[in-house]
């Protein structure tokens, strides 16, 4: 009987500090979620600082990764990532799957898809993405999220050679899209003031949603709706209306 009772003492030691260990092997840490994986990264607060190592698959997001270093800073005003930085940033990851970030809050990234690239600065977010045209090269956009609206840039790539391109090449007006009257200058002055903060959704494989700060009330009758849907045409590099609707 008492060989009996020592088992059980010992087999519940054994549960109990297998437990534990267990859950100091989840340890505190941040959790990224790159496509269908889910990387844990460890969080160390030490004598040298923060350092968060950020895990990534090359592979997996080569197309939008290697798009990085060539993104133009005239993109990224209201913050500043060299060129040199995102060499490295891209280097760390091609050599070792992951970069290190070395300063909390900023420039934290936030959403990795093979077309799409979401990273937080301080209290805004710029985003980064891709689609393929026809003709070999990539559309990239750009937006620079800010506390007073936001800043959209595009561009053409092919063989690694950047070329700037006009939103007005890309998408139809927001007052042509939405107004019931065209002809109407009060209506399209109510759309005109509401575009620097509107909302813009590119995570969609080769979608653009785009949400109007207006809402059918203030819009009195003067809009189709306030949530455009629109489709890229690897065509005609362009962005064709699929849905308006009020959200």
């Amino acid at each position: 009987m008492k060989n009996h009772w020592l088992q059980l003492l010992l087999l519940t030691v054994m549960l109990l500090t297998g437990a534990c260990n267990n859950k100091k092997s989840t340890g505190n840490g941040t959790t990224i979620k790159v496509d269908t994986q889910v990387y844990v990264n460890p969080k160390e607060e030490s004598k040298i600082g923060y350092a968060d190592t950020v895990k990534v698959n090359y592979q997996d997001n080569k197309e939008i990764l290697d798009i990085i270093p060539l993104i133009p800073d005239s993109a990224m005003q209201s913050w500043k990532w060299s060129k040199a930085e995102r060499d490295g940033f891209l280097s760390s990851i091609k050599a070792s799957g992951h970069f290190i970030d070395t300063t909390k809050n900023y420039n934290t990234l936030l959403k990795l898809t093979p077309h799409y690239f979401e990273t937080q600065v301080v209290d805004g977010v710029f985003t980064v993405s891709s689609y393929k045209v026809n003709d070999g090269s990539q559309l990239i956009i750009t937006c620079d999220v800010v506390g007073d609206g936001k800043k959209l840039c595009a561009y053409r790539i092919k063989q690694n050679e950047i070329s700037q391109v006009s939103l007005t090449d890309l998408y139809d007006t927001f007052e042509n899209y939405t107004l019931q009257n065209p002809s109407d200058t009060k209506c399209a002055e109510k759309v005109e003031e509401t575009t620097p903060f509107s909302d813009y959704d590119f995570t969609g494989l080769n979608t653009l949603k785009i949400a109007l700060s207006i809402t059918k009330a203030q819009a009195n009758g003067c809009l189709k709706g306030n949530a455009l849907t629109l489709i890229f045409n690897p065509s005609t590099a362009r962005f064709d209306l699929q849905n308006i609707s009020w959200n």
